[in-house]
């Protein structure tokens, strides 16, 4: 899980560097695919990632959710799965921005609806994303595809349809 983690935190660096300029060349990239790798063009790249033009704002810290998956065969936690949230955190107090990953692990489940099921009833609050979250369109596809009724990762402090010009 670790080289998934170090594997994870590099490409979502390349992608903030990627981003950062927003070119629309066609140079191939290699970018890793949870540990398979797929050639995409930097406009393909962009598309993914540079959806909406996010930056730094004076005095704020917020966060965007760029990727959530479920991992089930962990080879060294073998009777646990694991639900990880990838994000990347614009921080305007420090005037920096950083990946940050958070996972929340239970005993083994079967699927990823039984995994939130389960979190559900024994700790709700692991679902609920930091403070001023923005979700990422890749995440709002994905929950949508997997009937993922998401009103328990919302909160006051990150409600539905956060996005870029609405957060203060």
């Amino acid at each position: 899980m670790k080289i998934s983690k170090v594997i994870t935190l590099f490409i979502c660096g390349l992608a903030l560097v990627n981003c950062m300029g927003c070119n629309k060349t066609n140079e191939k990239n290699i970018v890793s695919d949870k540990n398979k790798d797929i050639f995409k063009t930097n406009s393909e790249i962009q598309s993914d990632e540079c959806n909406d033009e996010y930056k730094i704002k004076a005095n704020l810290i917020y966060y965007v959710l760029k990727d959530e998956y479920f991992e089930n065969n962990d080879e060294k936690n073998p009777k646990l799965s694991i639900l990880v949230r990838e994000f990347i955190c614009y921080d305007g107090v420090k005037n920096d921005i950083y990946p940050d990953t958070r996972s929340v692990a239970l005993d083994k489940v079967n699927t990823i609806e039984e995994f939130r099921r389960r979190l559900l009833q024994g700790n709700a609050n692991s679902l609920k994303l930091p403070p001023k979250t923005i979700v990422g369109v890749k995440v709002l596809n994905q929950w949508k595809a997997q009937h993922y009724d998401d009103t328990s990762s919302y909160s006051e402090e990150s409600p539905r349809g956060l996005s870029y010009t609405t957060i203060q």
